[in-house]
């Protein structure tokens, strides 16, 4: 497919500074798109302020996290976190978009396609605004959302009347979990693409070529000195999570080493990890425990025995449809989300490499599709 080199894909998506697997989708589709389709020039446009009063708030509240951890227990390696997730995101041609006024018509004219997705784009706790979400702002054949998802299986639709009256009219429509098919079904008269996370769409080799050069000797020296085991919390339930865990590594005789996002409640974890590091330290890990959907998709791509925590179940005993996907997807077994299950499991990588490369081939379609639907517009 013939590309023009300066085109240039707009993708709106959630940004979370200190969130690792966030992160890690952000970059993947930027650079799946880039390797596949040849764009010479993407974007990453994260948040979008219509006008002068959230601009500035957005400059005050990165003043008030700089102040606020001057002056707490290690709060210095909060603020080196945050511009090691800077760097990251600059090195893999990702940026911000902070445009007002006319903040619709500059991004019409930079960007010919509009990509939002991936991530829990249309969740009631973390979704993007709505006026984003619908893509409203541009051309219905610009319009194309990849694998997005709602987190829980139920839209809001207080939250995205704008969406909910746009969704039809895109290009393409994607989401990311078997529930989500049936909650956009109505919506859009027809029932959409199930797509893989952006994560699946680079594999181990092309994870540890963007790693290259750029992992820490602190990072170098874990490895190298012993057997461990990654670990990736997101929020509560650590304290309980946290005993189990290391009852389990001393049987094995592994240490632990404890990524996570901005929480404090474990100073011995490594509190400044680059992304660079987290990939580094989780490829190196003997086994990995995450209370995180990328955490457990990771472990996947890289072939590592994982323990998904999976909150939903334990609470409601009913399995949260994210993390429920890979299991269903990639085919790990489904004793991954039983995490206090201390029984040896059985991974057939072979099987869930298959289901990979079988899910990058859908998502290479559906983009292509895609793009070519919109060549006649131009």
């Amino acid at each position: 497919m013939k590309k023009n080199k300066q085109m240039k894909i707009c993708i709106i998506t959630q940004y979370d500074l200190l969130n690792y697997g966030n992160r890690f989708q952000n970059v993947a589709l930027g650079v799946f798109l880039k390797n596949n389709f040849g764009f010479d020039a993407y974007s990453l446009a994260m948040i979008i302020y219509p006008d002068l009063k959230h601009r500035v708030g957005y400059f005050v509240r990165k003043a008030q996290f700089i102040f606020r951890n001057l002056f707490k227990k290690n709060g210095w390696k909060f603020i080196k976190k945050k511009k090691y997730f800077y760097q990251f995101s600059k090195t893999n041609g990702l940026s911000y978009a902070l445009l007002w006024p006319n903040w619709k018509d500059r991004l019409n004219r930079e960007f010919e396609y509009f990509i939002v997705g991936s991530d829990q784009i249309f969740s009631s706790e973390f979704g993007v605004l709505d006026y984003l979400a619908s893509l409203s702002f541009t051309e219905p054949h610009k319009r194309i959302a990849y694998a997005v998802s709602t987190g829980k299986g139920a839209l809001n639709k207080e939250k995205f009347p704008l969406s909910i009256k746009s969704l039809s009219d895109f290009n393409k429509f994607s989401v990311r979990e078997t529930a989500d098919q049936d909650v956009f079904k109505d919506i859009l008269g027809y029932t959409p693409s199930k797509l893989c996370d952006p994560v699946f769409l680079l594999n181990k080799d092309e994870w540890l070529k963007i790693i290259e050069n750029h992992v820490s000797k602190k990072a170098k020296q874990i490895a190298e000195n012993s057997g461990f085991a990654f670990v990736y919390w997101l929020g509560p339930d650590v304290m309980e999570a946290k005993t189990h865990i290391e009852n389990v590594c001393k049987k094995q005789n592994l240490k632990t080493i404890w990524a996570r996002t901005a929480n404090t409640a474990n100073q011995e974890a490594f509190i400044d990890m680059s992304p660079y590091d987290f990939i580094y330290l989780l490829s190196k890990s003997k086994m990995v425990f995450s209370k995180s959907f990328h955490g457990c998709a990771m472990s996947i791509v890289f072939h590592k025995p994982f323990k998904g925590y999976d909150a939903m179940f334990i609470k409601e005993q009913k399995h949260d449809p994210r993390l429920q996907n890979l299991v269903d997807t990639f085919g790990v077994p489904q004793s991954v989300l039983d995490f206090y299950d201390e029984n040896n499991q059985t991974f057939d990588w072979k099987k869930g490499d298959d289901n990979i490369v079988k899910a990058k081939n859908e998502a290479l379609e559906f983009l292509k599709g895609a793009f070519e639907n919109n060549e006649d517009k131009h």
